[in-house]
């Protein structure tokens, strides 16, 4: 069951999702400073990583895990692992596992890749 409803505030998602993680406190600030500057397409701007996030059960420290492991502390591929999920170019199981480390994500950096054939504009820096 998601916890984030419509009337929370940033602070409140953030809140809920990092279980007073400090690293995940940290990841969750980044992506909602960036995530309509890299993933522009979002619908739900920079709120979109936070749901997905939030409708994939993942939490505290498992955010962490999943920024500084999986994504080696990259906020574009860590918002693009969401992305490839979302896609369906990954499955959430395979993403739930690589958090676990019981199977990683073989080539994020291809899924990255996927993303972009997708979505042309993802992780584009503009002036």
């Amino acid at each position: 069951m998601e916890r984030i409803n419509l009337y929370d505030t940033e602070l409140d998602i953030i809140d809920k999702l990092a279980e007073g993680n400090p690293g995940a406190m940290k990841v969750l600030l980044l992506t909602f400073k960036s995530a309509e500057t890299i993933d522009p397409d979002n619908i739900m701007g920079q709120y979109g990583p936070a749901l997905l996030l939030d409708s994939y059960s993942i939490y505290g420290s498992d955010i962490w895990v999943l920024y500084k492991d999986v994504c080696n502390e990259d906020l574009v591929l860590f918002i693009g692992l969401l992305r490839a999920t979302q896609l369906g170019l990954v499955s959430r199981f395979q993403f739930i596992f690589a958090l676990e480390d019981q199977l990683p994500i073989d080539h994020p950096e291809q899924l990255l890749e996927s993303v972009r054939k997708v979505l042309p504009d993802f992780g584009k820096v503009t002036a």
